[in-house]
């Protein structure tokens, strides 16, 4: 690791798990996307970005009263590209999908803005 200090960057994460609603009889899938602005160590703020979204993204399983074991919950993160300023908000964005006969639906939930710890 480099004594300088690093750029911010944007950091774009998602974390997704998918069940069957056995009341609708349908394929569910819900997915969070978490934008952040952060400086430091690419790795580093990758695990730490990551601990902290799957924290959210269980909080937000329990309080829809769902139970997924961890292997079914994928995170995955895009490309980082330089950002002008560290932010220390996150935007998380959620959307809830369910197949309708071979095609999926949605809902998209209005974007909120949280203080990354």
């Amino acid at each position: 690791m480099s004594s300088r200090v690093s750029h911010p960057r944007f950091y774009r994460l998602t974390i997704s798990t998918t069940w069957y609603d056995a009341d609708t009889e349908r394929a569910r899938e819900l997915e969070i996307h978490f934008k952040a602005a952060l400086a430091g160590d690419v790795h580093a703020v990758r695990q730490s970005l990551t601990a902290w979204g799957l924290s959210t993204f269980r909080r937000e399983l329990r309080r829809r009263g769902l139970s997924v074991p961890s292997r079914k919950i994928k995170a995955r993160y895009e490309r980082e590209e330089t950002a002008p300023t560290a932010d220390p908000d996150v935007t998380i964005e959620t959307l809830e999908m369910e197949m309708v006969g071979k095609e999926w639906t949605g809902y998209r939930y209005p974007p909120r803005k949280v203080r990354y710890a």
